[in-house]
């Protein structure tokens, strides 16, 4: 902008005038004021700026600072800014403040403004605002309650808004409660947004604002998780499987345990855990796109550990086979319908008793499988067994793997029919990181489909179903390893993902594909 020397009134107009024709700079945001919308006279105010961003941050640039004009003309930076008011003899006026942002590069966003009036009343203090959790995902429900306090005591008014107009605020006007309840709508990424907390005294009002992460990206068919492991681990991690990267926290099983196995209702979104050491008869769930603890679901009708589990995912009904009940391997195979919490029911018995056999499914094409393990001579095994899961009976034959082990791990690709074996140990005890796959519709042998990235036993596995990607994550010796596979192309070789939380082995995998 030119300058006219000695005629800074006019300077100042030409460069306002200059933004409200929209010369000032696009890329930059303007900033969120927050602070009281009425103060006493002769009191000390502080307004806060925050939430600008710049077009250029993804190569590193970031906002500088925060340029304010005060309403005296007096210009100071900074994040925010203190302002004694005036006497009472400006009682009922409306002061303009005004503030920009700079990046660091020099861009300016357009003015934003707040204005406050001078009042005979002493605003309200807002002491703390709190959330029900500390961590926010999409999709869900929290409470957010605002603690404040009013030098003269008079009644208070609250009421709380977001930069995003499709989160749900409850009550979404003033209330004389402090605390809201806040719905956040589907995200596909992490989103940052922007909340505003306003407090009256019917007189005088204070605002303030901050900005909030929602986690976003937890879907319906492509989330996974894994959960417990060795030294009796507690942990829940998940995973977008469709993306590679590392897994992030999800919460806690009811009960610490590894040697447990997992399944769920595939897109119905319930995932259940079962049996495990020293527990060996718990059932816990989590609904599989809300990060939290796991929940009491019932019991196994045989408590053990070192089993496997499947189910027909959206037809409901979840199995567990095999393992170990602290004093024999067992071929019991139990049932629940996971939609329905109770304890498991028996379904019927596994062709050989084993323990450290892994299971997988086609989904609600019906049929699931029983894979390798260990029997009652210690025997490494390599049978495949298989049932109809809608209908109770006894496990048949299906055929054998190429190479005999235990603590393998197994997914699939749902109603695509394909089922891949992975990992374990074989018959001279040494790590395997061999793959091995079955036409899940057609009793046979299975047959060789490539490599994991390393080798390794007791792992677990899941699947995004019929989007084709399978995913095997950690193993005996605290390995945190996830490796890849597209579950329709053999003869390929697994593809590191990423890595879990706690490296662990004995955990249990599933997804709600």
């Amino acid at each position: 902008m030119r300058e006219y020397r000695g005629i800074p009134e006019l300077n100042k107009e030409i460069e306002e005038l200059l933004q409200e024709v929209g010369t000032a700079s696009a890329v930059v945001t303007q900033p969120t004021i927050s602070g009281p919308t009425q103060a006493k006279y002769g009191t000390t105010i502080t307004l806060t700026a925050l939430g600008s961003l710049t077009a250029f941050a993804d190569s590193g640039v970031t906002i500088d600072h925060y340029e304010w004009l005060l309403p005296d003309n007096s210009t100071v930076n900074g994040y925010s800014v203190d302002y004694t008011m005036p006497d009472s003899s400006h009682m009922g006026e409306v002061l303009t403040f005004k503030c920009r942002a700079v990046d660091s590069l020099g861009n300016k966003s357009l003015y934003a403004e707040h204005q406050i009036t001078v009042a005979d009343n002493t605003s309200p203090i807002i002491n703390s605002v709190t959330w029900s959790s500390e961590e926010l995902y999409d999709n869900q429900i929290y409470i957010v309650t605002i603690d404040a306090t009013d030098p003269e005591g008079d009644p208070l008014q609250y009421k709380v808004t977001c930069s995003d107009t499709n989160v749900a605020i409850d009550p979404s006007n003033w209330s004389s409660g402090n605390s809201f309840t806040v719905t956040f709508p589907d995200y596909e990424e992490d989103t940052t947004v922007a909340f505003t907390y306003y407090v009256s005294n019917g007189t005088v009002e204070t605002t303030q604002s901050e900005d909030k992460l929602i986690h976003g990206g937890l879907s319906v068919g492509d989330t996974g998780i894994f959960g417990g492991g060795i030294d009796v681990s507690s942990q829940i991690d998940y995973i977008v499987i469709s993306t590679p990267g590392n897994a992030q926290d999800f919460g806690n099983l009811t009960r610490g345990r590894g040697s447990l196995a997992a399944t769920s209702n595939g897109i119905n979104d319930r995932g259940v855990f079962g049996g495990g050491s020293y527990y060996g008869d718990t059932l816990d769930y989590v609904t599989l796109t809300t990060p939290g603890n796991a929940q009491n679901f019932g019991v196994l009708n045989v408590g053990r550990r070192c089993l496997a589990a499947t189910s027909n995912g959206t037809n409901d009904k979840g199995v567990f086979g095999g393992g170990h009940n602290g004093s024999n391997r067992v071929n019991v195979i139990d049932y629940i319908t996971i939609s329905t919490l109770g304890n498991s029911q028996d379904f019927g018995d596994l062709v050989v008793r084993r323990e450290q056999l892994t299971a997988t499914s086609n989904g609600t094409n019906d049929r699931g499988v029983f894979s390798g393990g260990i029997d009652n001579g210690a025997n490494r095994l390599n049978i495949v067994d298989y049932i109809t899961i809608s209908t109770l009976g006894n496990a048949q034959d299906f055929g054998d793997l190429a190479v005999v082990r235990h603590g393998l791990a197994a997914t699939s690709n749902g109603t695509n029919n394909r089922g891949v074996f992975g990992g374990g140990s074989g018959s001279t005890s040494d790590d395997l990181d061999t793959i091995e796959y079955i036409t899940l519709t057609s009793p046979c042998n299975s047959q060789g489909f490539g490599n994991l990235t390393t080798p390794r036993k007791f792992l677990a596995a899941t699947s995004n179903g019929t989007n084709d990607r399978g995913v095997f994550g950690g193993g005996a010796g605290s390995s945190n390893v996830i490796d890849y596979i597209t579950i329709s192309v053999v003869l390929s070789n697994a593809q590191d993902f990423g890595d879990l939380t706690i490296g662990r082995g004995y955990l249990a995998a599933t997804s709600n594909a």
